[in-house]
């Protein structure tokens, strides 16, 4: 391996995947504000994100699991997950946007996937937009595909993609 192969992966074997805790919660607030904020005026109808609270954010820590990545002690990414039926549903997926393209989100959605298995659920599925194509592809490059496709209330036209992905039991 080159020299420069070794300084990539020790760089990325800093992250540590773990479930959040409640003392995380205004960190997760943060990343959550801070990631969703890069979408205002991008995304029609404006998300609901952006009216979450920080109590809102503690409640959950309590009902849904939560994973965060952790940068030696920093929070910079995290991701809902609950089962839904015979899914496991990935949501709210953040990444602070100043820690973009270092395999965050990659490795939240690989944890997602190891613990549908570990719970037997056969498949998680996830909603994402179908104006933010940088979203879609990173879904489609962990092995989703589209399923179906879906209107907010109100709207006469598609806005949202229903993905999923099979996972072996």
């Amino acid at each position: 391996m080159s020299r420069l192969g070794k300084i990539f992966m020790t760089a990325l074997t800093q992250f540590l995947i773990r479930p959040a805790r409640l003392d995380d919660a205004e960190a997760i607030y943060t990343v959550y504000r801070k990631a969703f904020a890069t979408l205002a005026g991008k995304i029609d109808p404006p998300s609901s994100a952006g009216q979450a609270t920080l109590d809102a954010i503690r409640d959950s820590l309590g009902k849904v699991d939560v994973a965060v990545c952790d940068d030696a002690g920093k929070i910079v990414g995290c991701v809902f997950f609950r089962q839904e039926g015979d899914a496991c549903y990935l949501y709210r997926l953040s990444v602070d946007p100043d820690c973009y393209n270092r395999g965050i989100a990659k490795r939240l959605i690989a944890h997602v996937e190891r613990a549908a298995k570990g719970q037997g659920v056969g498949k998680v599925a996830l909603n994402v937009r179908l104006s933010l194509d940088k979203n879609r592809k990173l879904f489609v490059s962990r092995g989703f595909r589209e399923v179906s496709l879906h209107a907010h209330k109100g709207y006469d036209h598609p806005t949202y993609a229903r993905m999923e992905k099979p996972v072996a039991l």
